[in-house]
């Protein structure tokens, strides 16, 4: 229906010229995935 509870993230570390902003939803029952361009550290 377009809508939906969204959280900002905003991912900041040095070096970077600005930051990023990140739009995740929590709420939806589908699997989330890794955004393009970051990786899964443990």
């Amino acid at each position: 229906m377009g809508k939906a509870l969204v959280d900002v993230y905003e991912i900041t570390y040095e070096g970077l010229k600005k930051p990023i902003l990140l739009y995740i939803s929590f709420y939806d029952t589908d699997k989330l995935y890794i955004p393009k361009g970051f990786i899964k550290r443990i």
